[in-house]
Formats: C-alpha cells, sequence, structure tokens
C-alpha cells in the first residue's frame, strides 16, 4: 500500500488479479484504491447472483486495517456471493436496522398506551431504569439471551427478585411484538425466553379485629384526607388501589335522591379493571355517605364535577397516582408494620370468608376470572371444614363398629 501513488485526480484501484503474488492467496475483484488526496482503502468488486447488479463496497480504510485482514474479509464476502447473498446490502441493513431506544419508543406508543395508568407507570419505570440503560444502543437482532439475563441478575442481587420477574416480562412481551412488527428477524428466538424466574408466593396477610381498629383511628387522625378516603374505600370495597384512585363520577350511581332506598353502585368499565370485562359492584351505605360528602364538597361553588373523584391537576392521570407517603405514616402509626395496601383486599375477603360468605360470591365481589385465586382464602375460617372432615370421621367410625356385612364374611371365608 505504500507503494500507491495518487492519481492526478479521482482514484485509481490496484486489482487483486493484477499484483504479484501466489494465486491462491489471490481473491477475485479485490482491489486497494487511493485517492488523489492520498487517501487508501480496500474494496470488493462483484455482481449479485440473483439481479446481476454491480456491488464495489469499501472493506476499510488503510492504515487502520491491513491488507492480510481485508484479503480475508474479501474472501469471506466471496463465499457469501456465491450463495447468492449480497453483503453490501446486509452491511447498509444492519446499519439502518432498528436498536433497543427505538423498539421501546414503539412498545410505548402501541402496547404501554393501552394498558391500565399503573400498569403504564411500572412498564415505563422498568424501561427507563433497568432496560434502556444496559441495552438501549445495540440493535434489536443483536440483543442475545445473556444480555436479558444480566438485566434479570443485577435486579436479583440488588434484592430486587420480584421487580426482576416484572422486568423479564415487560422484556419478553416486547421482543414477541418486535417480531410482528418486524423489527426483529424471525430466525432470532425471544431473548428471554426459558430465563428463570424466583419464585413468587402468594402473601396472606389480613388484618385483625385490633389492627382494623388501629388502622382507622391512625385514618381518622391524619391530615391528608384525600388520601384516607382512599383507603378507607379500599377497606369498604375490596378493589385495587389502581382503580380506587382512578374512580370516576359516571361510573357511580350514589341514588342521590334516594328513590331506590340509598342502593349505590360502582359500574365498572373493563378497561379499567384488570379483568378487562365489565364489573358492577354494591357500595355499602358507609362508602356511599363517605362519596356523598366528597360529591357536595366538589360541587360547592362550582359549575359540575371533575372526571375523577380523586382529581389531581399534577398528573398525567388527572387522578392522584401514590399515597405512599401517606400509607408510610399511617402504618406507622397504628403499629402496623409490613402491611401492604394490597394486604387491605385480602383483608376484605378474609372477613367475608370468616362471616360464611361462599368463595363464589367473594370471587365475584373481587371480580377474579379465575376461581383458583379466590380459593386461597379457603381456609381462613376452617370451621366448615372441621365439620365435614368430622362428618367423614363419624361415618368411618360407625362403618367400623358395625363390622363387615354377612355376605362380605361369607366370601371370605370361601375364598380363604
Amino acid at each position: 500500500m505504500r507503494q500507491l501513488v495518487p492519481p492526478a485526480r479521482g482514484n485509481t484501484i490496484i486489482w487483486d488479479d493484477d499484483a504479484p503474488g501466489m494465486p491462491d492467496s489471490k481473491v477475485v475483484g479485490f482491489g486497494a484504491r487511493i485517492t488523489a488526496k492520498g487517501a487508501k482503502a480496500f474494496v470488493l468488486d462483484y455482481r449479485v447472483k440473483d439481479t446481476g447488479d454491480q456491488r464495489r463496497p469499501t472493506i476499510g480504510k488503510y492504515p487502520a486495517m491491513k491488507a492480510a485482514r481485508a484479503r480475508e474479509i474479501a474472501r469471506k464476502w466471496r463465499e457469501q456471493i456465491e450463495e447468492g447473498r449480497d453483503p453490501q446490502a446486509e452491511r447498509k441493513a444492519k446499519r439502518e436496522a432498528p436498536i433497543i431506544d427505538e423498539l421501546i419508543a414503539r412498545f410505548d406508543a402501541e402496547h404501554i398506551a393501552e394498558c391500565r395508568p399503573t400498569t403504564q407507570i411500572a412498564y415505563r419505570l422498568i424501561l427507563r431504569l433497568h432496560v434502556a440503560p444496559a441495552i438501549g444502543r445495540l440493535r434489536v437482532d443483536d440483543v442475545e439471551f445473556d444480555h436479558v439475563d444480566a438485566i434479570r441478575r443485577r435486579l436479583t442481587q440488588a434484592g430486587k427478585a420480584i421487580q426482576a420477574n416484572r422486568a423479564m416480562s415487560v422484556i419478553s412481551k416486547m421482543f414477541t411484538l418486535a417480531q410482528r412488527w418486524k423489527m426483529r428477524s424471525d430466525d432470532k428466538p425471544n431473548p428471554a425466553r426459558n430465563i428463570s424466574r424466583q419464585r413468587e408466593i402468594a402473601r396472606d396477610r389480613y388484618l385483625s379485629f385490633p389492627e382494623l381498629t388501629r388502622l382507622t383511628a391512625a385514618l381518622a387522625e391524619h391530615p391528608d384526607r384525600e388520601g384516607a378516603d382512599v383507603i378507607m374505600l379500599l377497606l369498604w370495597t375490596g378493589a385495587r388501589k389502581s382503580e380506587v384512585m382512578g374512580m370516576r363520577w359516571r361510573d357511580l350511581d350514589l341514588d342521590l335522591k334516594g328513590a331506590n332506598g340509598g342502593q349505590a353502585t360502582w359500574n365498572r368499565r373493563a378497561a379499567d379493571l384488570k379483568g378487562r370485562r365489565n364489573h358492577t359492584l354494591p357500595l355499602s351505605k358507609d362508602a356511599r355517605a363517605l362519596l356523598l360528602t366528597i360529591h357536595a364538597e366538589q360541587t360547592k361553588g362550582r359549575l359540575g364535577l371533575p372526571e375523577f373523584v380523586f382529581s389531581s391537576a399534577a398528573s398525567k392521570t388527572k387522578h392522584i397516582i401514590s399515597i405512599r407517603r401517606l400509607w408510610r405514616n399511617v402504618t406507622k402509626s397504628a403499629d402496623l408494620p409490613g402491611v401492604r395496601i394490597h394486604d387491605l383486599r385480602h383483608s376484605f375477603a378474609s372477613t367475608l370468608v370468616s362471616a360464611g360468605t361462599s368463595l363464589p360470591m367473594i370471587g365475584s365481589l373481587l371480580d377474579h376470572k379465575n376461581a383458583a385465586t379466590t380459593m386461597r382464602y379457603s381456609h381462613v375460617n376452617l370451621d366448615p371444614q372441621r365439620v365435614a372432615v368430622e362428618v367423614v370421621a363419624a361415618a368411618v367410625a360407625a362403618a367400623a363398629k358395625a363390622g363387615p356385612p354377612p355376605e362380605t364374611v361369607q366370601l371370605k371365608r370361601r375364598g380363604g
């Protein structure tokens, strides 16, 4: 390459075929190019088999790339060309291939945006904090199992095993859609497939009557009345936190004129619920009274009601999205360490079980799609089960005292 003399203008190419050397070491179409300004590079001249199109891509620039390495690449390209491939087109496609940050943007716009508000927040948090920093600049096609598993290991080692499981679910869904959207090659497996997940054991934490007494007393004294009202409605309805915080006035029938004897209902829409189906929940008199109080306060001096019962001008969702600080203060005041907001839903169910309410009825109130989900509460009240097993025991005992029927005895003697 050092002996190449720049032309007066344009460029000139010295082909491998014309250079001295052993025939076996030469590569057809491989050449060294030098411009009038003295820039040197290695090229490969070829025609695409299927179309006959002429190509002359640059393999690499000298002196960053040496002749031996350039010739090796040229030889590999020649093998690809013989297979009917087009190395230059493949290089261009790879350069223009989408990166993970672009996939995240589309995933957000076309999938996350259709999820429930709380799901949107959770998904975006995972992608922003854990996925984008780790693999955001990688090509979608270049992401492998090890890249994704590294995210899982990092979260697990930080003591966030459950969040690691959620992250794997989000990533898996994103790559499933990437293949549907043709942003990842069909022959590339989902990199989140077969990644081990941490075992999750469902919590069975219910509030006892003394604990419930302490909680309601702490709520009555707390200055954040809006947040306290949210928690009271959680206690009375068994609904999920996001559902109560996103409660809309249009979905409430509070029987304002008392025409139905104060029978209030919460007519929840499929789009707002985890089960994705419409669900009507009857409201207790206490829940109705609280909502009527809020209704009166919000209509005082106004032309109309806001969209949400618990509105927030500072939130993109237009309703409050967090009562974390209030919950932390209240549980501390009530001496309830480790109790989560979601445990209120479990307490709602356990109270009904203890009162003798059937599991199907509890499942309908909690909007469970799967009966097995409600069965987790079957052990809360063991009295009906204890009666049932005693009935069986009594039957067995009676049979044992009576002994075998005469026919059975005779048959046994004959056979014996």
